[in-house]
């Protein structure tokens, strides 16, 4: 029989909804999502394993979707609204980036680690997917985020997921059962 290994290790009060947790090693981690009713971001962090965790309820109204480490020190959160926000300092503070639209980010994808939602290639060249029932949208930085350049495909499908198997081919999923794949030319 096995055995049940799962334990509550903190719970938030009834209006924090979370949706997406990532950590850099064993001891970091970094859950994201919202506080119901308000439409304020919510990150919350731990560095001791789990064992305490730090609640930060950000200055930005959107709800956060996806959250990833590229390394220990920066970290980037997409969520609703197109907002994009990146930390340099491990995820201590925040600064809010220009995604230039204003539909619901899914996730942010980087290519470096594998079949992540977020991840990068090197601290440049990443991802974003999203849109909605009948827009998609992808676009791309290679400046880590500063900036995003608009490379959809024009297909009438909002975007949920992204993976990079390797450097030169990505996929995207999304409503209606739609996979799209990334041509090495169009990167």
């Amino acid at each position: 029989m096995e055995e049940n290994t799962w334990q509550t290790c903190y719970e938030a009060d009834n209006s924090i909804f979370f949706e997406d947790i990532t950590s850099i090693n064993k001891m970091v981690i970094i859950a994201v999502g919202f506080k119901s009713g308000t439409g304020r971001s919510i990150i919350c962090k731990s560095v001791d394993g789990g064992k305490n965790w730090e609640m930060q309820t950000g200055p930005f109204y959107s709800y956060l979707n996806d959250v990833f480490f590229v390394t220990e020190s920066i970290v980037f959160c997409a969520g609703s609204q197109g907002t994009i926000l990146k930390s340099t300092d491990g995820g201590n503070n925040w600064q809010k980036m220009n995604s230039g639209t204003g539909l619901t980010l899914q996730s942010i994808f980087f290519s470096m680690s594998g079949n992540m939602e977020i991840t990068f290639t090197n601290e440049n060249t990443g991802y974003i997917v999203g849109g909605s029932m009948n827009q998609s949208l992808i676009q791309k930085t290679i400046d880590g985020g500063e900036t995003w350049l608009d490379i959809s495909p024009n297909i009438s499908k909002g975007f949920l997921g992204v993976s990079f198997p390797s450097l030169n081919v990505g996929y995207v999923v999304g409503s209606a059962g739609t996979v799209v794949k990334q041509k090495p030319e169009e990167q």
